[in-house]
């Protein structure tokens, strides 16, 4: 779950996969450089689909003793986390292996500290096995690195996206997602994302095709916050109601 904390006792949540599938619209919009063309549909797919396993984790978000806050992607208990994304990864080398590859290195990547030492090994062999399906069509590691680059660099820039707008409360924000700037993986420059609004972002140098970029993302507006208890956070959810937000991204 991403948790966007707003005015005093209002939580936004964002699904996941709603983040994931925002990632994978940008991924498909790609085109640095623009000789380069589209992004491979290996690669729009694992963009698209990388968080396919936090499905069943956000069908009702999780109370934190702690913080009285639902758990956000940060901060849910590591064990479950990582057996869903397993669960994910499974799913997404179904549809093409090199996809699964891609998420697996992703959550390898993310996991190097907290990540179960079973779950690490685990995705190492599946990969090696995955890449051994793919035969003489397997990627060079140079453009597994390339293409890896790309998925986080998107991943977190959907991220900013949905947890940095400027209705969030100050200082609610994790300072490297509050970044205005994301590094450009081809060498290009960084890219950064200028807010006009809470739903109007220019984006410069603009790396997408078109003048523009339309975006909507499912959420769900909770009050009351912080929580006595989870079943006060229950009670929330079970009030609140879904939402669309729409982004537009712009050139400068």
């Amino acid at each position: 779950m991403l948790v966007q904390e707003r005015s005093a006792g209002d939580l936004r949540l964002f699904e996941q996969h709603e983040h994931g599938l925002v990632s994978g619209e940008l991924a498909a919009a790609w085109r640095v450089p623009p000789e380069a063309g589209p992004l491979s549909q290996e690669l729009v797919l694992a963009t698209a689909l990388h968080d396919l396993g936090w499905k069943e984790l956000d069908e009702a978000p999780l109370w934190n003793p702690e913080t009285r806050l639902p758990h956000d992607f940060r901060s849910f208990p590591a064990p479950e986390r990582y057996q869903a994304a397993a669960r994910g990864i499974d799913w997404i080398s179904e549809l093409h292996p090199y996809a699964g590859v891609l998420v697996s290195l992703h959550y390898a990547a993310l996991g190097k500290e907290t990540a179960p030492a079973d779950f690490l090994e685990e995705e190492e062999n599946r990969r090696l096995a995955l890449l051994a399906e793919l035969g003489p069509d397997a990627p060079s590691a140079a453009r597994m690195r390339r293409d890896l680059a790309r998925l986080q660099l998107l991943d977190r820039m959907s991220l900013h996206l949905c947890l940095a707008s400027p209705d969030a409360l100050p200082g609610s924000i994790p300072e490297w997602l509050a970044r205005d700037r994301f590094e450009d993986a081809d060498g290009h420059g960084p890219v950064r994302a200028r807010w006009l609004s809470s739903r109007r972002i220019e984006i410069d140098p603009f790396p997408f095709e078109g003048r523009e970029v339309e975006l909507e993302i499912a959420y769900r507006d909770l009050e009351g916050a912080p929580y006595e208890s989870a079943k006060a956070l229950a009670k929330a959810w079970k009030e609140s109601e879904d939402g669309t937000l729409s982004l537009l991204l712009l050139r400068p």
